[in-house]
């Protein structure tokens, strides 16, 4: 990816419920901080704490962001300053709290398998 976005499209939760309080929604494309990798999800998959997030039964944990998605899979398309372990257009899976589920996501590097 040569030019990053400056939005995405995330699934956002509207209010406690069923599916269908799942949204598309344009939110700004988030920059990696240090130590941190940004993805273009290719894949992401829903779980149970994801459904219950859905239900109004388990909040984010704090400072996570509001978008459920546990997990997920993507190509690195941008390192923050210290995540030189990870090299730039290499696919990655990313199963621990990403709390994403949008086109481009970031995350510290040691939640990523190298």
């Amino acid at each position: 990816m040569s030019t990053l976005p400056t939005h995405m499209t995330a699934i956002a939760i509207s209010a406690p419920g069923g599916p269908e309080v799942l949204v598309a929604e344009q939110r700004p494309c988030p920059r990696p901080q240090a130590g941190e990798i940004l993805l273009k999800v290719a894949a992401a998959g829903v779980n149970r704490p994801d459904v219950m997030q859905r239900q109004g039964l388990y909040p984010p944990p704090p400072g996570a962001p509001d978008i459920p998605g546990l997990e997920l899979a993507g190509t690195i398309v941008e390192l923050g300053a210290g995540a030189a372990r990870f090299s730039a257009n290499t696919r990655k899976p990313h199963p621990l709290l990403s709390k994403f589920r949008r086109h481009v996501a970031d995350r510290q590097r040691g939640e990523c398998r190298p």
